[in-house]
């Protein structure tokens, strides 16, 4: 190990020897043909033995050489690896830093999806430790998806950036993230994706308790005919989620005026969330803790819902059961 950090260290010297004008040496100008493998070869031989700071020092160098050299591709990808080795070191700032230069050397390679999925790979590397700047990040990846007319290879990205908004409860930028990715599938004819963006639109605004956004959502998407009409089991989980996501915000009345509007749906009326809906609702006017929890239990659509909604099913109810009965009962007129 402590061969390997002297070589590194030793490489390292030659390489900026390379680069520095010596009239001794009869060098006039950097020869950096000579210094980008030095410097390749330390970050090597410093990853190796763990010394991950000094690594990503050497991959910068080598990054800079290879741009000296014409070649931005390379240059490229030694900055990703310098963001990695940033990431081992845990110098979230400078994976944010690396990242975004080598995103920049990939365009200049005329690489540009490659560019977006380096964000990616960065924000991914900082979205537990730093949200921000993965954030931004991902915000340039879907920018330069959209620009460079690659839209069908956004979904995993415009995926990324929905679960890490929601994680944050950065709702209101949720949803417009995922009326962005409704567009993006428009454009590229992904009907069941663009389906689900507007309906996850509709419960991460219920979620948040904005019910007159969820409705202006849904009236929106009613406009388009592959929402109106997309496949029955999608249509009927989306608005059973709804309903459970209401009623875990103890908003009993809401949840009873959605479920009203979904019958209106012929995909939904016969479904087997609907009597699922329809259970949860006669157990809810009950006013019996346990007869809700006995329903949420024994009726398997509860678990087959979207992962963040279904945990919010198997903690129903939420608040006083007396309280949301009554509400329940003056919403249904008994």
């Amino acid at each position: 190990m402590a061969d390997k950090q002297e070589e590194a260290g030793k490489l390292m010297k030659k390489a900026s020897k390379a680069i520095s004008p010596s009239l001794f040496d009869f060098r006039l100008k950097p020869d950096w043909e000579v210094a980008a493998p030095l410097f390749e070869r330390a970050a090597v031989l410093f990853k190796q033995v763990g010394r991950f700071e000094d690594a990503s020092e050497a991959y910068e160098r080598a990054s800079t050489a290879q741009e000296k050299l014409q070649s931005p591709f390379h240059a490229a990808k030694h900055m990703e690896a310098a963001a990695e080795t940033a990431r081992l070191s845990k110098s979230w700032d400078k994976v944010f830093e690396y990242t975004k230069s080598a995103a920049e050397l990939y365009i200049n390679a005329n690489r540009a999806t490659v560019a977006a999925d380096c964000l990616a790979r960065g924000a991914r590397q900082l979205e537990e430790h730093d949200v921000e700047h993965a954030l931004t990040l991902l915000y340039d990846a879907v920018d330069i998806y959209e620009s460079d007319t690659k839209e069908a290879n956004a979904a995993d990205v415009f995926r990324q950036a929905i679960s890490l908004l929601v994680r944050a409860k950065r709702y209101p930028e949720a949803v417009e993230m995922m009326m962005r990715f409704g567009s993006q599938c428009d454009r590229v004819g992904a009907r069941s994706s663009q389906c689900k963006c507007y309906l996850g639109a509709i419960v991460t605004h219920l979620f948040a308790k904005e019910a007159r956004e969820a409705w202006m959502v849904f009236q929106d998407a009613l406009a388009i005919d592959a929402f109106v009409s997309s496949e029955e089991a999608f249509a009927a989980d989306a608005l059973f989620s709804a309903i459970v996501t209401h009623l875990f915000a103890k908003e009993a009345r809401e949840a009873w005026m959605v479920f009203q509007d979904a019958l209106a749906i012929d995909a939904f009326v016969s479904s087997e969330e609907a009597f699922a809906a329809d259970a949860l609702f006669s157990a809810y006017r009950s006013g019996e803790e346990d007869e809700v929890q006995r329903v949420v239990k024994s009726k398997s659509v509860f678990k087959q819902l979207e992962n963040q909604v279904a945990r919010l099913a198997m903690k129903l109810p939420q608040g006083r059961m007396d309280k949301l009965s009554r509400r329940l009962n003056r919403a249904m007129g008994s």
